[in-house]
């Protein structure tokens, strides 16, 4: 929230899939992008997500059968937990993917899309029960518009949700705002 860190993933040339890396803003400059060992496997981790209050990190990895699912990552003694699922049943036999959290932390939103059609690609929700977020359902329009909608955002600063929109249907990709 403090605007220091910058989260993000990338695959360099002499790498085989994405990695999530970090740049910190220090005197006006940001750092050489790191490695986030933590977080990254020998598998595409993409799509990090930094709660507001920087106490949870998500992101979708398709470490599991090549399926994308969101992992959870928790700052606990000043230090990043191992990553594992996010707990509940929004983890499919679909993709999961572009996780972000409600700013009190009680409704997940990610993407979801069968097998590999983006095309097909609609934002969900999930609300955090007992410790697991349950009851995914698909957002009603005009979030889920018919087109290819692969994330949603809510915003930090005022009332409303930054939407991705990839291979818009009638429009050029973009990000609409809500």
């Amino acid at each position: 929230e403090n605007g220091r860190y910058l989260l993000f993933n990338s695959k360099e040339p002499r790498e085989n899939n994405h990695s999530i890396y970090f740049c910190e803003l220090k005197n006006g400059s940001w750092s050489k992008p790191e490695y986030f060992t933590i977080l990254n496997s020998q598998y595409d981790d993409e799509s990090p997500y930094v709660s507001h209050d920087g106490k949870v990190i998500l992101f979708s990895s398709n470490r599991e059968n090549g399926i994308y699912n969101i992992y959870i990552s928790e700052k606990l003694d000043g230090k990043w937990t191992t990553p594992i699922k996010i707990p509940g049943d929004v983890n499919t036999t679909a993709n999961e993917r572009t996780p972000s959290l409600s700013k009190d932390k009680k409704t997940l939103y990610y993407s979801r899309w069968p097998s590999t059609d983006m095309s097909l690609a609609k934002v969900m929700s999930a609300t955090l029960e007992n410790g697991q977020f349950t009851k995914s359902n698909r957002l009603p329009y005009p979030v889920n518009s018919g087109n290819y909608e692969i994330g949603m955002v809510p915003s930090r600063n005022y009332s409303g949700f930054y939407l991705l929109l990839v291979g818009q249907k009638d429009m050029e990709d973009g990000i609409s705002i809500l």
